[in-house]
């Protein structure tokens, strides 16, 4: 007979060696303890632990499902069902097993704070904020419990207590780098950009290796006036050397055919294939690409919504790839046989640059979101036009330009948009600049230059839209900016933004838009122009300050692009003592950009396919 097993003591030395880490011993010896004791629920959950600790994730959810079927208010082995649904990605079953726990045990701190989490990455911003207020009454030192609330207060516009929630975590961990950069964030959203980037610079010490941190300074630093585009390529190169060039070998070089002439596999990879710049910027092509010549894939790694249900139709195949570690992207990408890879994001959040480092499409081109240089040696080419990088600032970039014949993208404008409103100047006998930017593209520069216009217009006011300004502190900061330029504060109209659809609206109380710069408006100045406003820009060196100069060249509108801040003074001042010509261009800009390159999805298509074949033949070593 085989001996009698003596379960408590050997359930002790499975304990201590997985305690020691030895995951794959212990879960041997529960193996052979449940042949003896099947119906232990105990050593059910002890092997699905070992299992879990080993990375056995689908045979560790098996073994909590038993333990919890042995005994229904195990909570313990409920909490880490949910853990182990996370960890093997998938959150929609992971929620459910924290909602068994916080069943058996409402007061679970775990299952509090993930449950949470996982309702806050769900919308559900109302129970994750029950769950989170409830983690911290009770567990007022849970550091996730803090770092997530701050998340759910900003949502609900509480953002003094969003503030007041990143304190209490960074002095919880000092050295956590994710803290540093979600107050970068804030402090982004307060217009306070010289804070935001030491943050952002002291999480990248805290933590060298976070890709998606030094990505993000990289994003950021482009807001700041004093640095030129040889310092933003420089930084670029800097990521490519510490998150990139260590990856670049992890994969065989691609072995697609070499056929210049073959239907080719394109595919998009991008966070924002919903109602975002780069989800109005892709509507057109996804529609229009030829699936005789091209078939179209689409990556997406961010959030979902309506909008994104059309751009889903648009594409051939759709791939959901938010929780999907960068080797098994370069693998499924790989297994799609995709021919040239596209970069939607740049250095912009929840961008795949890592995955891109390794190569996973012979061709790889950054483009759509794009804010600049990637400085990434695996990007070969980034989509652009004359306005954006002409020839003399080639050398600002690590990828080699294709310059699209009129603009680097094609807005399509929604549906929604409300008719071009009456002239407020007409109305009121004065003029209204306004600036609908995101707030963190607002500095003492700009707002100098502003105030300048206001003052040789004494009737005048300026209007800012942005959702930061809801919050007191914010539009306080931004009020005193400009008393410090002598501008008052009743000439000021601060709003806090609305979703787009009660935002395009907002146009028709304005007359002329001013575009910020280091940093230009995209979208922004699209919207603008299509609601009938004219816009005043004054480019720089960098991609992500000459976005105006583009759209504006690109409708003949190269007079309101500034050479200077006198100039750009000028020009403003110039066009609102014109009331003839405000007139008649508040009517004429729409049906004009119907009409021109601008909105022509078609046209804008075609050439970029023609880019495409052309890079694609010089892969192959054929000749155009």
């Amino acid at each position: 007979m085989p001996p009698v097993l003596n379960i408590a003591a050997e359930s002790a030395r499975a304990a201590g060696l997985l305690s020691a880490g030895k995951s794959g011993e212990a879960a041997e010896i529960y193996r052979i303890l449940l042949a003896a004791a099947p119906k232990n629920a105990a050593l059910h959950f002890n092997l699905a632990c070992a299992l879990q600790g080993n990375g056995k994730f689908s045979d560790a959810i098996s073994h909590y499902l038993m333990a919890l079927k042995l005994k229904p208010d195990f909570v313990s082995a409920a909490n880490n069902l949910g853990n182990a649904y996370l960890a093997s990605g998938h959150p929609e079953k992971a929620a459910p097993a924290f909602r068994t726990a916080l069943a058996i045990d409402a007061n679970h701190q775990n299952a509090l704070v993930c449950l949470g989490g996982l309702c806050l990455d769900g919308g559900q911003n109302d129970e994750a904020l029950k769950l989170l207020e409830h983690a911290i009454q009770r567990f007022p030192e849970n550091f996730n419990a803090r770092v997530l609330m701050s998340q759910v207060c900003d949502r609900a516009d509480r953002r003094d207590e969003a503030d007041a929630h990143l304190a209490k975590a960074a002095q919880l961990q000092p050295t956590d780098a994710k803290v540093r950069n979600n107050i970068a964030t804030r402090l982004l959203q307060s217009a306070r950009i010289h804070e935001a980037v030491a943050a952002i610079e002291l999480a990248t010490k805290l933590d060298p290796t976070a890709a998606e941190i030094h990505s993000n300074l990289i994003m950021n630093r482009l807001y700041l006036p004093e640095l030129s585009a040889a310092d933003h390529l420089a930084e670029a190169r800097n990521w490519n050397a510490r998150h990139g060039v260590p990856r670049a070998q992890r994969f065989p070089p691609p072995a697609n055919t070499r056929e210049p002439e073959r239907r080719l596999r394109i595919g998009y990879v991008s966070a924002d294939f919903y109602r975002h710049p780069v989800g109005f910027f892709m509507a057109g092509p996804l529609a229009q690409h030829d699936r005789t010549k091209f078939g179209i894939f689409c990556y997406s790694n961010g959030r979902h919504d309506a909008y994104t249900a059309k751009l889903q139709h648009e594409g051939d195949r759709w791939r959901d790839i938010r929780r999907l570690p960068d080797d098994d992207l370069v693998r499924m990408i790989r297994a799609d046989q995709i021919d040239i890879l596209v970069d939607l994001a740049g250095h912009t959040a929840s961008n795949r640059l890592t995955a891109f480092a390794m190569r996973p499409a012979p061709i790889q081109i950054t483009g759509g979101g794009l804010t600049g240089t990637t400085g990434l040696a695996a990007i070969d080419y980034l989509i652009s036009d004359r306005f954006e990088t002409p020839v003399e600032l080639t050398v600002h970039y690590s990828e080699t330009p294709i310059r699209m014949p009129h603009g680097y993208v094609c807005y399509a404008p929604p549906d929604y948009a409300p008719p071009v409103g009456a002239s407020p100047f007409a109305e009121r006998g004065y003029v209204t600049f306004c600036c609908f930017n995101n707030i963190s593209k607002l500095n003492a520069k700009v707002i100098a230059v502003w105030a300048r216009v206001l003052k040789q217009l004494p009737d005048s006011r300026m209007t800012i839209q942005a959702r930061p300004m809801r919050q007191v502190s914010t539009a306080e900061r931004i009020r005193a900016m400009f008393a410090a330029e002598d501008i008052a504060p009743e000439r000021l109209v601060f709003g806090g933004g609305a979703e787009h659809e009660q935002f395009l609206p907002l146009y028709n109380r304005a007359d002329i838009a001013l575009d910020p710069f280091p940093y230009s408006g995209g979208l922004t100045t699209l919207e603008a122009l299509w609601m009938g406003l004219p816009v005043v820009t004054l480019p720089g060196e960098n991609f992500a300050g000459r976005h105006s100069l583009s759209h504006l060249s690109n409708l003949g509108l190269e007079e309101l692009v500034a050479r200077d801040a006198d100039d750009y003074v000028r020009i403003a001042v110039a066009l609102a003592q014109d009331r003839e010509r405000l007139a008649s261009l508040r009517q004429a800009l729409r049906p004009r950009m119907a009409q021109s390159p601008l909105c022509d999805a078609t046209g804008y298509t075609q050439a970029l396919e023609a880019a495409y074949r052309d890079a694609w033949r010089r892969w192959c070593g054929s000749s155009v």
